[in-house]
């Protein structure tokens, strides 16, 4: 856990950037042990989940993981919607 020293680094979970001077935690990703820093708001509600998920059992879990994908992609679809109309882009046919 640290102060992010620089603006470059993008969370592992949100997928946005984490500013100069926030707090980020740093955590061992892949094989070769390289770092994936996350917001720490990010990490709380990814510890959260997982806690959760292991309570659940794994056919509850994976349902459970199921929908929440399915939720993030739907937001984002809606997200890209709306910048798309307030650049007046055609999305479609």
């Amino acid at each position: 856990m640290e102060e992010s020293p620089s603006s470059r680094a993008k969370c592992g979970y949100c997928y946005k950037k984490i500013p100069l001077g926030e707090l980020r935690i740093a955590m061992p990703q892949g094989r070769w042990n390289t770092l994936g820093f996350f917001h720490y708001d990010c990490w709380h509600e990814r510890a959260l989940r997982t806690m959760n998920y292991h309570s659940m059992g794994y056919k509850r879990a994976e349902e459970a993981h199921d929908d929440y994908t399915e939720k993030i992609i739907h937001d984002r679809i809606r997200e890209i919607t709306r910048e798309a109309k307030s650049k007046k882009l055609r999305i479609g046919p």
